[in-house]
């Protein structure tokens, strides 16, 4: 057992972060000839997605591991590893993270200046390249947001910081916080390093959030709301941004 833990450990190190760049750098190539390729992105997304949440279900079928060792579970808080006060804090945080995107869907939606206001925001290429730009594309996104909420979390919080104790018994759950939020920023390596550096912090208040609570589901809403509330963003910016893209990767390439 603690053999393909290792394996699927070196899964996240390695093929994730790789196989995710050169994925996303075929996709920017192609959307520059066929802005179609964006919608069948999404659609190869989605199935690389549950691929992963497949194999995990597998583990929870067939192997021990239940369901509770992976975050699918009820939320009980727990205190212990940051203390009372602490755990307040990083509550407090993931409500007024969950209210203020919730404000920003509510608002997109009421106010014509409140929408340009979010389309005008700046976005780096890789990001604005991957947000939907059609109505099509729009509502096929809460497709997309739906699943990376269950499935990162899934695997990248629950099931991760389960495999790293299962691999390092005597690893902190701290180090275990830390990990999985460097390996989650890393699976976004074609953003960029700025990118791999939000999305790994990101990831660490996810990590937090699920420790506390001993439960996927917090994590899992609010990560469905910030992504599904990204597609009101920069959308008047990132359009025609193809140039800039192809800059990065040739700079990258030649380096």
């Amino acid at each position: 057992m603690k053999i393909m833990y290792i394996v699927l450990f070196i899964y996240y190190l390695l093929f994730e972060p790789l196989f995710g760049y050169m994925f996303f750098k075929q996709f920017a190539k192609r959307l520059a000839a066929d802005p179609g390729e964006r919608l069948r992105y999404y659609k190869k997304t989605l199935l690389c997605c549950w691929i992963p949440a497949g194999i995990i279900g597998l583990f929870i079928l067939f192997w021990r591991v239940s369901a509770a060792d992976v975050g699918i579970d009820w939320i009980k808080l727990n205190d212990s590893p940051f203390g009372k006060w602490g755990t307040y804090a990083i509550l407090i945080v993931f409500s007024l993270l969950f209210l203020l995107h919730i404000y920003q869907i509510i608002m997109a939606k009421a106010s014509v200046a409140f929408r340009n206001k979010l389309a005008s925001i700046k976005l780096p290429a890789e990001v604005g390249m991957m947000l939907p730009h059609t109505e099509r594309e729009r509502k096929y996104w809460l497709f997309i947001s739906t699943s990376a909420a269950l499935i990162e979390e899934l695997v990248y919080r629950g099931f991760l910081l389960f495999l790293l104790a299962g691999i390092f018994p005597g690893l902190s759950v701290y180090l275990c916080i830390l990990i999985s939020s460097i390996l989650f920023g890393l699976a976004h390596t074609y953003q960029g390093p700025v990118g791999v550096l939000k999305t790994g912090t990101v990831g660490l208040l996810f990590a937090l959030i699920y420790v506390c609570t001993g439960s996927l589901l917090p994590g899992i809403l609010l990560h469905f709301i910030m992504d599904y509330a990204a597609k009101d963003i920069g959308t008047d910016k990132s359009v025609c941004r193809q140039q800039e893209y192809d800059n990065i990767f040739a700079a990258k390439d030649k380096g």
